[in-house]
Order: C-alpha cells, then structure tokens, then sequence
C-alpha cells in the first residue's frame, strides 16, 4: 500500500487568509477596509499563498531533509537515555574482609527484549562491609530508641529524634563480633529522605565515629562524600572506614556487642519542622547504569576515502563516552595510536583536523574529506570504545535486577530495592515534529512556565510535567514573585506514580542550567486526588454481567488516569463526576446507571453535580477500589 505523506501543516489558503485578517484590529485597528480590492488585503493573499506552498512542500520533504533543516535550527531529536537505579550487594556470610566490587560489574535484570536481558553496570567501584546491620537506635531527648531493621521496608527514621538537638545521634550496629573482622577503606551509605517539598537549606553538621581498640571513647572518621546534605535529600554518604574498630555491648538499649558507627548532630540546627526522616537507608549499595561497556572495538579499516561511514555494532550509543582512534595494523603499543574528536558536525573542522562526527541513534561515524576534516590513514583500524543502551523498556521494578554476569568473588547476591528510571526511548521523527515549534520558542532557556513545562518533559522517565509561576511550596496561596514550582509526573504505570528522589534531582539539574537569573525554582512530585466510584449499573437480563462489570470499571479507570489516551495534560483539571454517566452509558448491553456517588480521599460527596476542585500541581486519580454492582433490569 502507498506511504501516505506527512502532514505538518494542514491550513489551506483560505484558512491562513482568514487568520492574518483576523488579526488586524489587534494590531492595526485603523485598517477597516478588508475589500479584497484594499492593496493591503493583496498583500495578505500574497503571503498566504506562500505559505500554503511552502506547507505543501515540506509535506512532501523526506524524513532525512526534515531532521536536517531542525538541525541547521538547532533542534535534533531527544536522545534515548539509561534507566538509573541502586543496586545493593550481600556478601556471603564467613567472610572477615571486605569484598571488592569493580566499576562496570554488571548484573542482568529478568526483563527480556529481543536482544537479550536488560543490563546494568555500576558505575563506581564499591567495596562491601562483611557485617550485617544488626542493631539501629537513636539517642534524642528521651535518651535511646530501638529501629526496626528487619524486612524489605522498615518503617521511616528519624536519625536524630523527633527535636534534633546538638549531641543528638545515630547508632549503627554491625555483627557479628565473634571473629575479626576488616572495615574497607571507605563505607558507602545510600540515604533517601521523605519526600519533603520545598525543605530549606539547613546548617547542620554531622561526624561520624567509631569506638576504637583500647579506648572507651568515640573517635572521628572522615566524611568524603555527603550527597545527601545532613540527610535532607536523597544521596550517598562515603565515610572513611575505621581501622582498628573494637565490638561492644551495652551500647544503649542493645545488649549485644556490636561494631558501632555513630552518626552525631555536632554543630548547627535544622529549622522547625526539617528534622531529618530517612525512608531509606543502606549500606553496600552503588549507582548502576543500564548501559553496556564495549572497549577497542575494531569497527573496520580505513580505505583512504573521503566522508568515510563506519557503523558500530551496538545502537543507541551514549555520545559522551565515545573515544575513536585509528592504529596501524603493525603497531604494538598504545603510544602509537591516533585519537579522534568527536565533533557535531565538520562546518569549521580543517584538512589536519582530526574530527568525526558521531549519529548516536544509528551508531555511526562519519569521517571528513580532506578539506572538512582529515580522512583516516589508509589501512589504518579504526578503534572505538563507547557504551551503548538507553530505552523505556530498562525501567524494571524493584527486585528485578539480580543476576550477576561478572560475579564478585565473595557476593552471594544483589538487588534493586527501587525501581529504575529515567529510560527513555529516542525521540521518533513523528515526536520531533509534533514538539519542534515549542523547542525552538525556549531554545534551551526557560522564561515562560511553559519553558518550564517543556524542558522538565524532554528529561528521560517524565511523563509530564506542570509548571506554577510565583508559587512557592512554603507559602501556599500566596504570590511570591521571582518563584516558580514544577511539578513532576513520572513515566510509571501505578496508580499514583510519584517521582523518586532521583528523577527530582535530575529535572531540578536540568532546570537550572536553563532558568533566568533571580528565579527561586522548586522542583516536587505531582500530588494526587483519589477518587473512588459507587454505582448501580442496570443491564439487559442476558447481558454478560463480569464483562460489563470489567467494562465498566476500565472505562472509570480511564476517566481517573493521570495521564489522558491522547497524551494531553491532565493537571489541575477539575472533575466532574457526571462525565461518568457519559463513559458508562454506552457500553453496549447497560440500560441505565440509577445510583452513581464518589468519595473524594474518603470523604463522601452526596452532591454528584458538585464538581471535584484539582489544584493546579495535582492530578485525579482512581482509589483503590470502586464498588460496583451490576444487575438486570428490573421491570416495572
């Protein structure tokens, strides 16, 4: 069948005429003759048959000629991105020394595609505790408290109590201490705090310590690494390891001994109300990638020619972690290769310049011509080192990475405790045209809210996104000027799908590389309403009632989906609880629906007419059970 071509813009000569008329008591009111005898009205039709031609003909224009003329405007298709998670290691019990776990050890997830699992690799070196965390207290105000540490999702902590007071600390306590044991170089702890938006900076200062041999004091150990800012945001903490750590009992209410670390408040305060609440806390953990590392891979030989094509055998690439070089088949070291730069595109490159351009998406390499960059050594092999992957598909759930590939000596197991996210698939030629015109108003700058809306969707693992002007999370309901909150929707398919942490803090980098000077930006996670359906639906006597019964309460799922069938925005948009009779109604084999009342976060409404207000950063979405009842119809 016959290719139908693309069809960017629809408007028809008229159409286009009767919009720039339209336009004229806007901008000049004084024109009040639109005869089309009027020279002006001559003008009018004259541009509007060229724009109607230009239209026709970049209807007609290959997909190639369109991402080119973009390209030439500085738009180019959002490249794909890896999914982003953390992977925690145990190490198999009986082991006394810390266990090495290098950068790039990769560990396969139970998602399949037709090129094989989904893989991660870490992207740091990581050396594991041999110690289990046995024991966690907090000692505040009301001396010691003992924290669940057992299960999949020990409750919320507060690292200093309820009212963090300097002197106020953490015990962490690891076992067991009947034989010795060696600490790593360093201890890597993975902290994420409650969602908390629009905490305030805060000035506290924390010290790790330890109880050394000998001593019945606690000694200091160096802190390298504090992501997580006094464990207010989601990050890594890395503290020195002690050397020459010592087990001890009767530490507060723990009589066991125990390896002891302890995190102290020392110095500063966090504000009222900011007191520190970790969901999550884990040792032994390391950022992992769903990217795949190839090295030196020999993607051909020179033949001497110009604008060279050489194409790599794994696709999509990651563009920043390219290294070309081109060696002769007789050399033997390393010294005697060339390295290439990696260039977007060969306009200024000269004859002696070693440049290529990089297409990330189709994994290929384009070399110069002699005069636009120097053309490889005839005979030469051509060298390239990259990483590859970047797709939706490689946002798994929690507990679907486990499979280790290249296993550690020493590590029985590994998990993901979250879910990845932020995969995300290139950006197709269909997308690039429908978000081509919003890209080229911001051009990589945010001004307008809907800069904002736009910039925070083009981050991989958003769905959508909804940006408030003069809002600020701490003074709700009050203009605050030079403000502006962007509120997240993650890509995931839950029923209330807030934003991890992670996909937070990469929309908040993203933003503020772009945002105008003066402009105070906050960055939190779509809240929802929950809305959950009773109703009486009455149907023929021989009607299938479980598939109306289903029918039904996908069609209401529908209505209370964050993200609406044809991708627009539902932020903010208030519901109404009759536009259910609407989706209800026509299923075939329904008669009448006689009963139909909603409750609004369990708060019943009796008044159905009264709409359900959304505020502008929350989105409607179903409960977690309706109740529906499907019967015949009774006669009367």
């Amino acid at each position: 069948m016959a290719l139908e071509p693309p069809n960017l813009d629809d408007r028809t000569f008229e159409q286009i005429k009767q919009e720039m008329l339209l336009r004229i008591p806007r901008y000049t009111p004084e024109w009040t003759d639109w005869n089309e005898s009027d020279p002006g009205v001559t003008l009018i039709e004259t541009f509007a048959w060229l724009a109607e031609t230009i239209g026709y003909r970049l209807n007609r224009a290959p997909e190639r000629c369109l991402l080119t003329f973009l390209h030439v405007l500085g738009v180019t298709p959002i490249a794909a991105a890896p999914a982003r998670t953390d992977l925690t290691f145990t190490v198999r019990p009986g082991e006394t020394t810390p266990v090495d776990v290098p950068a790039r050890t990769t560990v396969a997830s139970d998602v399949q595609t037709p090129d094989g699992p989904i893989v991660f690799e870490t992207e740091r070196g990581i050396e594991l505790l041999p110690l289990r965390l046995q024991s966690v207290q907090v000692a505040g105000l009301t001396g010691f408290e003992l924290f669940t540490v057992d299960g999949p999702a020990p409750p919320p902590l507060r690292p200093f109590g309820a009212a963090p007071q300097q002197g106020s600390a953490c015990y962490l306590g690891f076992g067991p201490a009947d034989a010795p044991v060696t600490f790593p170089d360093q201890i890597t702890f993975l902290v994420s705090p409650a969602d908390r938006p629009g905490a305030l900076p805060v000035d506290a200062r924390l010290q790790w310590e330890y109880r050394a041999a000998g001593s019945d004091r606690w000694s200091p150990l160096d802190t390298f690494e504090d992501g997580t800012r006094s464990f207010t945001r989601h990050g890594y903490v890395r503290i020195a390891g002690p050397r020459n750590s010592v087990a001890v009992a009767g530490i507060g209410r723990e009589p066991r001994p125990l390896h002891w670390l302890r995190c102290r408040l020392a110095g500063g305060r966090y504000a009222a109300g900011q007191e520190p609440v970790i969901d999550l806390l884990r040792y032994n953990t390391v950022e992992a990638v769903s990217l795949t590392t190839v090295t030196d891979e020999l993607a051909g030989q020179s033949d001497g020619r110009t604008g060279q094509l050489v194409r790599l055998r794994n696709r999509p690439v990651q563009a920043d972690t390219v290294a070309v070089t081109t060696r002769s088949p007789e050399a033997e070291a390393e010294s005697d290769e060339e390295p290439w730069q990696v260039v977007p595109d060969l306009v200024t490159s000269g004859p002696q310049d070693r440049h290529v351009v990089l297409d990330a998406s189709r994994g290929e390499l384009h070399f110069g011509d002699g005069r636009n960059g120097q053309v490889p050594v005839a005979g030469f092999d051509l060298l390239v080192s990259y990483r590859f992957g970047g797709t939706a598909l490689a946002n798994v759930p929690a507990g679907a990475v486990t499979t280790l590939q290249t296993a550690p000596a020493g590590v029985e197991a590994v998990t993901n405790l979250r879910g990845a996210e932020a995969g995300r698939d290139e950006e197709s030629a269909e997308e690039l045209r429908e978000h081509a015109a919003s890209r080229l108003r911001t051009l990589g700058r945010a001004v307008t809210a809907e800069d904002y809306r736009q910039l925070a969707g083009a981050v991989g693992g958003v769905a959508d996104a909804v940006a408030i002007e003069r809002h600020h999370p701490q003074y709700p309901g009050i203009d605050v000027p030079g403000a502006v909150t962007v509120a997240v929707l993650p890509a995931l398919q839950t029923r209330m799908p807030y934003a991890s942490p992670e996909l937070l803090d990469a929309v908040a980098t993203a933003l503020d590389r772009v945002r105008t000077i003066g402009t105070e930006l906050f960055v939190r996670s779509a809240r929802f309403v929950e809305v959950a359906v009773t109703a009486v639906v009455e149907v023929e006597p021989y009607a299938n009632f479980g598939e109306i019964r289903a029918e039904v309460l996908r069609r209401i799922d529908e209505r209370l989906s964050p993200r609406a069938a044809d991708g627009t925005s539902r932020f903010g948009r208030d519901f109404f609880p009759t536009a259910l009779f609407g989706a209800v109604q026509p299923i075939p084999g329904v008669i009448a629906v006689p009963l139909l009342t909603v409750a609004v976060d369990g708060t019943d409404r009796p008044d159905i007419a009264e709409q359900v207000v959304i505020e502008a950063d929350q989105l409607a979405v179903r409960a977690a059970d309706h109740h529906i009842t499907v019967r015949p119809r009774r006669d009367r």
